[in-house]
């Protein structure tokens, strides 16, 4: 029998995700030669993908069997092809590899992933996977508010947050509402880079959900969220709340560059906390037992209103926000009033961060 590499090549990140050490069967790829798939599975999920072989003649019977992921993912990584015998010995021309195998069809769910999933299926973009990939990096898997652990789409909006601040929010170009949940946005990110797009698919009565390759040559079902609530991000008093006339903006790559030769001393710093002064330029301090840096840069506009102002921010937050957002102009609503926190960063009107200063 010859077995096809291409496919197990091309998902292998995703075989080598989905695998869990410790459990004979879960580190393990099953292969079925019934109707072509592998299957694998851990903790996070449960998939199949279908591959290719040719027998060597009608007659051929080789059982369906259990083998070792990382093993079985190294030999076929390095052929075009490789030749499985009845005595599951693999081969490539001189090459020769021997190894163990389960052969028992019990051991493996094989029906789940089966199930029919097409009570909502939804198509995504490569554009559209990158833009909830994005978003997903401002949740948060240790919040113990759920909401704060999913990504948000509703009314061509798309949104998460960590807690109350910072939240990213962006325009999103499908009419579709879905909670989505680390696991799902996770696998969506893997799967839709690598096929350029993907599908989710819900089912009735159960909070999991499917995703596929544009393909469909690969299916995973991973597990939702339960009940949450959608946050209050498009109400008119929520929008309010963040938007100031006195507005500073900045060259948002010469700021993260300011930023990140500051990162050696605040990275010390209990929270990253640093101050930035507002005059004719930027004063961005690190101040503390330790260090005592300053470092001046360039603003292009300023609100007369923000000079003389002294705000303090987390860094690795500045970070964050001065990476996700891009353009040759990043703009800062801040209320002078200190009393009111929340700031919020936006280049344009698809994107805007919001994110909390500390007070003094």
């Amino acid at each position: 029998m010859k077995i096809y590499c291409e496919t197990f090549k091309k998902w292998i990140k995703v075989l080598e995700t989905y695998q869990e050490k410790g459990d004979a069967v879960r580190e393990s790829i099953y292969l079925n030669f019934e109707d072509s798939y592998c299957y694998f599975s851990s903790s996070e999920g449960i998939g199949r993908m279908k591959f290719y072989f040719e027998k060597d003649s009608k007659d051929e019977v080789i059982p369906n069997f259990l083998i070792d992921s990382k093993k079985f993912l190294n030999i076929v990584s390095q052929y075009d092809d490789i030749n499985l015998n009845k005595d599951f010995v693999f081969s490539n021309k001189k090459d020769k590899y021997k190894i163990s195998v389960i052969v028992d069809d019990t051991l493996v769910d094989i029906e789940t992933v089966k199930q029919i999933y097409d009570d909502k299926e939804v198509e995504f973009t490569k554009e559209q996977v990158e833009l909830i990939s994005k978003t997903s990096t401002f949740t948060n898997k240790d919040e113990q508010n759920s909401n704060y652990r999913n990504v948000f789409i509703k009314d061509k909006y798309i949104t998460a947050l960590t807690t109350p601040t910072p939240m990213f929010e962006s325009k999103f170009d499908l009419d579709l509402e879905a909670v989505l949940s680390l696991n799902v946005t996770k696998t969506l990110s893997i799967i839709g880079m690598i096929s350029e797009g993907c599908f989710l698919c819900s089912k009735d009565g159960t909070n999991n959900r499917k995703i596929m390759s544009r393909d469909k040559e690969l299916e995973l079902i991973v597990p939702g969220c339960s009940s949450v609530d959608f946050p209050p991000n498009r109400s008119d008093k929520f929008i309010q709340s963040y938007k100031h006339d006195s507005v500073l903006s900045v060259n948002p790559s010469l700021f993260l560059k300011t930023l990140q030769t500051l990162r050696p001393y605040y990275s010390e710093v209990v929270n990253s906390k640093i101050s930035v002064s507002i005059d004719d330029d930027l004063l961005i301090k690190v101040n503390d037992t330790q260090n005592e840096i300053e470092k001046h840069v360039d603003y292009i506009s300023c609100d007369s209103k923000l000079k003389g102002l002294v705000i303090y921010l987390s860094a690795t937050m500045l970070e964050q926000i001065f990476s996700a957002l891009k353009g040759d102009e990043l703009f800062i609503d801040i209320p002078t009033d200190e009393n009111k926190p929340v700031l919020n960063f936006w280049t344009n009107d698809e994107q805007h961060i919001l994110a909390t200063r500390f007070k003094q």
